[in-house]
């Protein structure tokens, strides 16, 4: 797959990258380039999920 490259940040495309910041109350997300500019910015609540790890980080991808 050419133009992708795995880092431990995520997944670099085109010199792009996903961020995200999961907090307690709030996950944030956005589109990074290699000059640090953030586009597409979103910001939702972190949800309250009873149950494992799991539950909880399917309900994180979910948001985000």
């Amino acid at each position: 797959m050419s133009g992708l490259v795995a880092g431990a940040a995520g997944i670099v495309v085109a010199g792009v990258v996903v961020a995200c910041d999961v907090g307690g109350t709030g996950i944030k997300a956005g589109l990074v380039d290699a000059a640090g500019r953030v586009s597409h910015a979103r910001t939702v609540p972190t949800p309250i999920v009873d149950g494992d790890g799991d539950a909880t980080a399917k309900a994180v991808l979910d948001r985000v």
